[in-house]
């Protein structure tokens, strides 16, 4: 609000003036010198009101501001030493119901209400409060304006506003005082005077509103008594009351038979001029009655004499104990805090009645606080390494490595701790990093979580990622290769943006550990921490991040060692990760997607910012999680956001919730730009799991002319919870034993000798799928290119095709869920355990166990239905004239080896491959021209309705699975002819084949290798496979 400089101005040269004259002695009334500021409190005169000096006119009374209590004729003397020109502050005056004696009747005042003055006034009337509002509301209206404005609602001179009515004998202006009094339009707390005063808080003042009808009522009230007045009669007004009906607008003025200054219609005994209330209904007058509420305290000890429900209001905040949740007002709620009555104490840690604050020894544990390094534990007072652990609970107390137990000198390290992680590598040579990445699922909402490990080897003290794989959940180990082109891996170097393997190397420098990318030495980090023996402590607690996803109970065996370290930045470091999606507000959603370009266009002017319930459309910014973003605004503010995509309850697009705000900067580091910001916790305790990245330092810059998001680290700073663990083999070994995630079943692999017992010990703890094959059908390819197919049908039947060769068996689930396959219930090839869904494709991972030759083994499997149509491999097909049976087109070798390596490499698991081990004894084929048999001794027939043709076969590429088959015919112009036909499997599921061929000929263009010939293909099946199919239910009979 701004204040009237000008009256303050002249309210401080009057008081310089009056100084000038002689005034203002240490005990005077005002001047700039006075020590004290007396004043007066009017309605008639006030006894034991509050009165204050409103130093920040705010008009609530607030530490430090002059107080005092009313006397005799409503005075007050306020001690202002220090204080200069105190009559340049407004003064508040606030009177009290029960306990406030109004002069001119003698009794107490019926209603709390509160009355100010503006600056240099110092008597306090309901007129001068009206005054000083109409001032506050106003800042351009002058002090005469508003005593005039008073003045003339009333019918008085402006000379009568201000002052002391009662003692200028003004009769007209103290009736006026007296009815805004006795309407109960005068505001009742600070506080609602405060708000009546403020034009911002209040377009209208109720207060200002109501005293211009009542004082408008009181002077027409006035005049009418003043023109029924004989000659020689005096005006006396004494004898009405005035009221107001805040409801209709109504003032009367009513009879006041026993002049207590209460209207007979509210007056509880208006006969009796000493009382006119009785609060708690026990027929007793307040003023006779010394316990006004009932409540069993005596009003003279009662903070509250008119609540029952309060008598003691400690911190004089206006709240009583009983509602308060803080009575001293120290910032403590009294349900924490041991002297809820004390502002000087909240604790009293050893509860031996003496607050900590003036406590020399808070846990009296004999140790001075000062000389306790835990003064409130009385459990330990030492902490040699002071890593937070006393030293009676630390086992390590100088943190040297070496426990306590095992310590000559427990409170003196032998090594510093970076020793110790040097010795470590250097002892070990070969050491292990393991850990988890999780990844937030934004379709379904869940998260997943990979387990990796590297395998670091030292040699010429530098340390580099000689293994490196994930670790399923089946136990397979998947090479995790270090892809030089991934995008995902971005970090600027010396010369700007420029992708990474992600593959870091650790070396010994001296007395120091150096930790950088592989391609990009100048990252340094320096390491810093200790090795730690791990022998029995609990793995969940000494694992890092793989903690959260391990055996709560499970502990490290004997000989495990690791080296716990952490990182330091040597130079700034940035990264970019992924490309963020960018929600244009185009009015187009089709606009939006991965495709920023620049850092400009993502900007948002201040006019255009969102607001919490804005439609969602309308939200231009940066997504940084699932429905949740940023705005980047020119001003350089960040606002975040959660987007509601669409509401279910209104079945339409939802809006815009504004979860903080932040700033951003633009910088341009190494020749690229980039703008830095950060994510507030409290946005993202607001987002929750919503929230999926390991650092809250985010930038965004173009890379490969896409706007990329990434995290950032300036020198001198570590990733905060990103504490690493460098494991010896013993340990490694045992913490990947220990996973505990939903599916994990990790297998152990045996050649050979093992027993169902063991089988069944592997897979005893694991949270397997239920297994239910019938109506399944699984596919498999060994190692070596063959295929087998289980088909479960009902009543226990099944079919196997071996390389397509199909053959009737037996399988059933036994009662430990174990599924049992072979040629009947007594005679069991295998037994199988699913293990894990590998991917999206029908792909699952078993266990087998395999009774004849004691092998537990892994396999994947997928799932196959050969009721749907196959497919075909027609990629460089040559073209065929079917008139004269010749190809038109014609093709080399390698153009069909590339078209088969690309067929083989679309499909979705490993491939067959036609070799002489999958030909076996004997192989056959059909397809629609006729069958092929393949025999071991590499001879074979193809036989049609029209042909019988003799060959020979050889492996001409048994690493991609191809055979060729040579074979000769005489033609149509009775010339043998020459051909050569190369066949490779490009899909199969075990029961079909498409075979992708080559065929050279005599006939066309030679029979050599390097002869150009026909690419064609086409599907192959055993005989037999069709019928057994439909026999067992798997596909329908073809219509006749």
């Amino acid at each position: 609000m701004n204040k009237n400089k000008i009256v303050m101005a002249l309210g401080l040269s009057v008081s310089v003036s009056l100084l000038g004259c002689g005034g203002g002695s240490s005990s005077s009334s005002g001047g700039s010198s006075s020590s004290s500021y007396s004043v007066t409190a009017i309605d008639g005169y006030l006894q034991n009101a509050q009165v204050w000096l409103d130093l920040n006119k705010n008009f609530i009374w607030d530490t430090g501001e002059p107080k005092a209590t009313t006397g005799a004729g409503g005075k007050a003397t306020l001690d202002v030493t220090g204080i200069d020109n105190p009559e340049s502050y407004p003064i508040v005056v606030k009177a009290i119901k029960g306990k406030t004696v109004d002069e001119d009747t003698g009794n107490t005042i019926a209603t709390d209400y509160v009355m100010s003055a503006p600056a240099g006034e110092q008597d306090i009337t309901p007129l001068s409060t009206m005054v000083h509002v109409l001032l506050e509301r106003d800042t351009n209206l002058s002090k005469e304006d508003a005593v005039q404005t008073v003045a003339t609602q009333l019918g008085i001179t402006s000379d009568e506003v201000l002052g002391d009515y009662i003692e200028d004998n003004d009769v007209e202006a103290a009736f006026g005082a007296k009815t805004l009094v006795s309407s109960g339009v005068l505001p009742e707390t600070p506080e609602e005077l405060a708000s009546e005063a403020d034009e911002e808080t209040t377009t209208t003042s109720t207060f200002l509103t109501e005293a211009q009808t009542v004082n408008s009522e009181t002077k027409d009230h006035i005049e009418t008594e003043k023109s029924a007045l004989g000659e020689g009669e005096e005006l006396n007004l004494n004898d009405k009351v005035g009221t107001f009906d805040p409801e209709t607008g109504e003032v009367t003025f009513e009879e006041d038979s026993d002049g207590d200054g209460v209207a007979n219609s509210q007056d509880w005994a208006p006969n009796n001029s000493e009382e006119w209330l009785d609060s708690d209904g026990d027929s007793i007058g307040d003023n006779a009655d010394t316990d006004d509420d009932n409540d069993g305290t005596l009003d003279t000890d009662d903070d509250f004499p008119f609540n029952p429900n309060e008598t003691k209001d400690t911190d004089e905040d206006g709240i009583g104990n009983n509602a308060d949740t803080d009575d001293d007002n120290d910032g403590t709620l009294d349900t924490d805090d041991a002297f809820p009555l004390d502002p000087e104490e909240t604790l009293d840690t050893d509860k031996d009645g003496v607050g900590n604050n003036a406590d020399t020894d808070d846990d009296n544990d004999g140790a001075l606080d000062g000389d306790d390094a835990f003064p409130l534990n009385p459990e330990e007072t030492t902490d040699t390494d002071k890593d937070g652990i006393g030293n009676n609970a630390d086992t390590d107390d100088d943190n040297d490595g070496i426990l306590d137990v095992d310590d000559s000198n427990p409170t003196v390290p032998d090594l510093n701790p970076i020793e110790q992680v040097i010795q470590f590598m250097q002892n070990n040579s070969m050491f292990y990093a393991l850990w988890a990445d999780h990844e937030y699922n934004d379709a379904t909402g869940t998260e997943s979580v990979e387990i990796y490990v590297e395998k670091f080897t030292l040699a010429n003290n530098i340390g580099t990622v000689t293994e490196a794989y994930q670790m399923l959940p089946d136990g397979r180990k998947v090479a995790d290769e270090p892809d030089a082109n991934d995008e995902d891996d971005i970090v600027l170097g010396p010369d700007g943006w420029q992708t990474f393997n992600d593959t870091y190397a650790i070396a010994i420098n001296s007395d120091a550990v150096s930790v950088y990318p592989e391609e990009v030495p100048s990252l340094t980090n320096t390491a810093y921490g200790y090795v730690k023996d791990l022998s029995g402590l609990n793995m969940a607690e000494h694992s890092g991040e793989l903690g959260d996803y391990v055996d709560a109970d499970a502990v490290f065996p004997e000989g495990a060692e690791g080296g716990i370290v952490k990182l330091t930045a040597d130079v700034d470091q940035y990264f970019l990760w992924f490309k963020p999606w960018f929600w244009r507000a185009s009015g187009n959603t089709s606009d939006d997607g991965h495709n920023a370009t620049n850092l400009t266009e993502i900007q948002v002017a201040p006019a255009d910012i969102s607001q919490t319930g804005d439609d969602v459309h309308t939200a231009k910014g940066i997504s940084i999680g699932m429905h949740v973003g940023v705005q980047f605004v020119t001003d350089g503010t960040t606002r975040f956001m959660t987007l509601d995509w669409w509401n279910e309850s209104t079945q339409a697009p939802g809006t815009v919730t504004i979860n903080g705000t932040g700033t951003w900067s633009q910088v341009v580091v190494n020749g690229v730009t980039i703008i830095r910001y950060s994510v507030p916790d409290s946005v993202v305790e607001a987002w929750g799991d919503v929230w999926d990245n390991d650092s809250q330092q985010l930038i965004l810059s173009v890379y490969g002319g896409i706007v990329h998001s990434g995290d950032y680290l300036l020198a001198g700073q570590s990733e905060d919870d990103d504490e690493g663990y460098l494991l010896n083999e013993t340990a490694k070994e045992a913490l990947l034993g220990a996973v505990n995630l939903p599916g994990w079943c990790p297998i152990t692999e045996v050649a050979s000798g093992a027993t169902l017992a063991d089988f069944q010990a592997q897979i005893a703890d694991c949270q397997l799928p239920v297994m239910d094959p019938e109506g399944a059908v699984l596919y498999r390819v060994n190692s070596s290119g063959e295929t087998r197919v289980q088909a479960y049908a009902a009543n226990n039947e099944a079919l196997r095709f071996k390389n397509g060769t199909p053959s009737t068996k037996y399988w059933m689930v036994n009662q430990e869920g174990t599924l049992e396959f072979g040629d009947d219930a007594q005679n069991i090839w295998d037994y199988k355990r699913a293990i894990m869904d590998v991917d999206e494709d029908g792909i699952l991972s078993m266990a087998t166990f395999d009774p004849e030759t004691g092998e537990i083994s892994l396999g994947l499997y997928q799932e196959v239905d050969p009721s749907q149509p196959f497919t075909y491999c027609e990629t460089s097909n040559s073209d065929w004239d079917d008139v004269n049976e010749v190809p038109t087109t014609f093709f080399s070798f390698d153009t069909y080896a590339d078209a088969l390596k690309g067929c083989v490499d679309d499909t979705a698991y490993r491939a067959a491959k036609f070799t002489s081990t999958f030909i076996g004894e004997q192989l056959v084929m059909k397809d629609e021209d006729g069958t092929l048999t393949f025999l071991a001794n590499k001879t074979g027939t193809f036989v049609s309705t029209d042909e019988n043709i003799q060959f020979t076969w050889t492996e001409h590429d048994a690493e991609n699975g191809i055979i060729a088959l040579s074979y000769s015919f005489v033609d149509d112009n009775q010339v043998t002819q020459n051909n050569t036909t190369y066949m490779g499997f490009a899909y199969s599921n075990g029961i079909q084949f498409n075979v992708k061929g080559f065929t050279v000929s005599t006939e066309w263009n030679g029979n050599t290798f390097d002869s150009q010939g026909e690419i064609w293909d086409g599907l192959f099946i055993h005989p037999e496979s069709e019928q057994a199919l439909i026999d067992y239910g798997f596909i329908e009979a073809p219509t006749p």
